[in-house]
């Protein structure tokens, strides 16, 4: 009985050059630029057909099931443990959880795929390009970023605190990071403290225009009479003092790293918190540096394009405590 085929236009047309190479009216180089292949995958195809005749087209996977495919059930398992326990999260972190926490090895595209015909999850259009990116400075500590967030972190187990961030320019990684009450002077002192502390004077800090860094009034009769161009804010007055630039961001989408980095903070580190039942500030600073911190800097970071480091030693006579605290002048009668 005669094999009945089914091909495509496509193997129908590629069948008739590689039978005229066959017979000798057409040569592999000319074959090659009409079906767009190589000299190699000519010479493969006009074996295969020599050997198997029609069928030598057709890709040898037709009609088996791919290699790739899931084992019965897998998918509907993972998507009844995203339901359960990580409902409101994004297919990469909920594929991460189910690989770690539960040994169910899917990819995320396929999760993804199941999440969206569950509704667990909605595409996100994507967004116009961005024109051009700023370069990244080449040496950790040239450029740091600063920037904190009030965000309810605990999502209503603890108190609303504020997360702030210190993050290199070169590499994008976090140098420094902690729960304050609020995002005021005396905390921000207290943590760019405890940073240079940790890693030296950084040679400048890449900030916002809030009121913390910087003023933003017009000066005052008095103040223009005394021959100021500006008045200083006590945060930028101590920075300065360590011999520390500030430098001003025109907008938010300038200092893009941290910016960046809190939309992905508040979405995973929350959700890190909740898994882990952690309500207070004390209990979420030690999180971070035991786990958060160091699982982040592995994923996000790159290495500077020069391997020096630009922070610098505290000099003599540099006190910390005094140079970073709330100074008030009064007159003494």
């Amino acid at each position: 009985m005669e094999e009945k085929l089914t091909m495509s236009t496509r193997e129908v047309d590629r069948l008739k050059v590689i039978c005229t190479v066959i017979e000798g009216r057409l040569k592999w180089r000319e074959a090659s630029d009409q079906l767009g292949l190589s000299m190699r995958q000519i010479g493969y195809l006009c074996s295969r057909v020599g050997v198997e005749g029609n069928r030598g087209v057709i890709h040898g996977l037709r009609g088996k099931p791919s290699n790739h495919q899931l084992q019965e059930g897998v998918l509907d398992r993972a998507l009844g443990i995203v339901q359960e326990k990580y409902a409101d999260f994004g297919p990469t972190f909920a594929n991460e959880k189910l690989r770690g926490k539960h040994g169910i090895i899917l990819s995320v595209n396929a999760l993804r795929g199941g999440m969206i015909l569950e509704g667990l999850w909605k595409p996100k259009r994507v967004g116009k390009k961005h024109r051009a990116w700023r370069q990244r400075r080449s040496c950790v500590g040239e450029l740091v970023q600063l920037d904190g967030s009030e965000h309810a972190w605990f999502e209503g187990r603890g108190e609303i605190c504020a997360l702030v961030i210190y993050i290199d320019d070169a590499t994008s990684r976090i140098l420094w990071g902690e729960f304050i009450p609020v995002e005021d002077t005396l905390s921000l002192l207290g943590s760019t403290k405890r940073y240079i502390e940790r890693h030296g004077r950084p040679v400048a800090f890449y900030v916002d225009k809030d009121s913390v860094y910087k003023v933003n009034r017009v000066l005052g009769v008095e103040e223009e009479l005394e021959g100021r161009s500006e008045t200083l804010t006590q945060f930028r007055r101590a920075i300065e003092v360590l011999g520390i630039a500030m430098i001003f961001a025109q907008s938010p989408q300038a200092k893009g790293r941290v910016e960046r980095s809190f939309l992905t903070h508040q979405d995973r580190l929350v959700k890190e918190l909740r898994l882990a039942g952690i309500s207070t500030m004390e209990a979420a600073n030690e999180f971070l540096w035991k786990s958060y911190i160091p699982d982040h800097n592995r994923r996000y970071s790159v290495d500077p394009a020069n391997g020096m480091d630009a922070h610098r030693a505290l000099l003599k006579g540099q006190d910390l405590s005094r140079i970073l605290s709330i100074r008030d002048p009064r007159v003494v009668a």
